[in-house]
């Protein structure tokens, strides 16, 4: 097995269990859990793209660069309130039953 069929093997595994984490963190009562790896994830987009601006010092290849980076932390952001919106429905719905 070629090397790069190994890494896309462990890429896949690695961005499952993150997708999976994310959901996990973002079914729980407290709603600041499923924001921690978005946060994250936008804090290391930050410092790797910001960063360039030591040895660059042109703002749109910089600019470019966090939107690109940025993209993982919009898709756990959307997991987020997708995962938070439907439990939150579904909690609205059991207090509607019990003042029935």
């Amino acid at each position: 097995m070629s090397k790069f069929l190994v890494l896309v093997i462990l890429g896949l595994i690695v961005f499952t269990g993150i997708i999976l984490l994310q959901i996990f963190l973002s079914k729980q009562k407290n709603k600041w859990l499923g924001l921690v790896l978005p946060t994250l994830h936008l804090i290391i987009a930050s410092i790797g793209s910001f960063g360039l601006m030591i040895y660059d010092g042109q703002i749109l290849p910089i600019l470019i660069g966090f939107f690109m980076l940025s993209i993982p932390s919009i898709i756990l952001l959307l997991i987020y309130f997708a995962i938070r919106g439907k439990t939150h429905k579904d909690e609205l719905d059991k207090m509607n039953i019990q003042d029935l």
